[in-house]
């Protein structure tokens, strides 16, 4: 089936996932626990759930934070709220392309990118449609360097 093929898009390349993760793995302290996004995502595949997952930037690259409102916001989270606000359907394709543009404007050099199945990268981020299956997202605003 067409839609169990995972893809990386980042706004501008579409690549195969594989299960390499040397690039896409991220971990994580849950409650003073190390978690692999990576592991997570496997074992949610086995118990029929399709996991999206969004990083705020690329493999060695900062998520910048900076004061927007008064508030210290993630850069990727103010600008994809902002987009979701504003479109609640747009797609996870479009939706990382803008996200993208906005912080390029700002002068960053950081790059969201999504991994998910290749059907879902048009569908709406709000509205993820998959009979027989549950859908998972995940965000990532941290650094992955």
């Amino acid at each position: 089936m067409t839609g169990d093929k995972y893809v990386v898009w980042d706004g501008i390349n579409e690549e195969p996932y594989t299960n390499d993760t040397t690039r896409h793995d991220c971990i994580i302290t849950l409650g003073g626990e190390l978690v692999s996004v990576h592991k997570c995502r496997q074992e949610m595949l086995m118990s029929n759930v399709v996991p999206t997952v969004v990083f705020a930037c690329k493999s060695d690259q900062g998520a910048v934070e900076r004061e927007i409102s008064g508030k210290t916001l993630g850069v990727f989270t103010h600008f994809f709220t902002d987009i979701l606000e504003r479109d609640p359907k747009v797609t996870f394709r479009d939706a990382i392309c803008l996200v993208n543009i906005a912080m390029q404007q700002e002068g960053l050099e950081q790059r969201a990118e999504v991994i998910c199945r290749i059907d879902i990268l048009d569908m709406p981020v709000m509205n993820v449609s998959l009979p027989d299956k549950v859908h998972a997202l995940i965000i990532l605003d941290m650094c992955r360097t």
